[in-house]
Order: structure tokens, then C-alpha cells, then sequence
């Protein structure tokens, strides 16, 4: 975790913890690449239980830029994580 995205979660809260690793997860899968690091290259952006309206993350490597918005759903003992754009 980046010292700006320490700022945006609480770390005692183990729902905040576990969407930040799977929005990281999802990201890091998109492009499929070893070489994309969690805490290097993927940020958090937006800070988490502001409602659904999405989590905005940048990815920011050599090979891929961008901004992504990202929703989540907790279903049972999982978090669902997806995204509505086409990428």
C-alpha cells in the first residue's frame, strides 16, 4: 500500500482492507502482467464508503496508464468487484 492510499483507508476496518487487495487483484489480472506491482504501479484514488458510485484507481507502469472506476459488492464471503465500462 502507497503512503497517499494509508490516508484513505482505516486499517482496523478488514472490509476497507479487503477491497483495496481486490481492487488491486483485479487491475493486476486485467493486464496479466508480472512485472505490475501492487504498491508501485496500481493507487487507490478515491476513498472507500462513499456509497457505489464507484473507486477510482490509476495504474500508472511503463507499458499501461489510466484511470480505472471500479464497484464492489460484498455477496456472502466475497467481494465482487467489476466494472461497467468497456476496456
Amino acid at each position: 500500500m502507497s503512503e497517499e492510499e494509508k490516508k484513505l483507508i482505516d486499517f482496523d476496518n478488514i472490509n476497507d482492507l479487503t477491497v483495496l487487495w481486490c481492487i488491486k487483484e483485479s487491475i493486476y489480472k486485467i493486464h496479466g502482467d508480472r512485472n505490475l506491482f501492487f504498491k508501485e504501479h496500481i493507487r487507490l484514488e478515491s476513498v472507500l464508503n462513499q456509497g457505489n458510485d464507484g473507486l477510482k484507481v490509476r495504474i500508472d507502469h511503463h507499458h499501461y496508464h489510466g484511470v480505472y472506476v471500479l464497484k464492489y459488492e460484498f455477496l456472502e464471503n466475497y467481494v465482487l468487484v467489476y466494472t461497467d465500462l468497456d476496456l
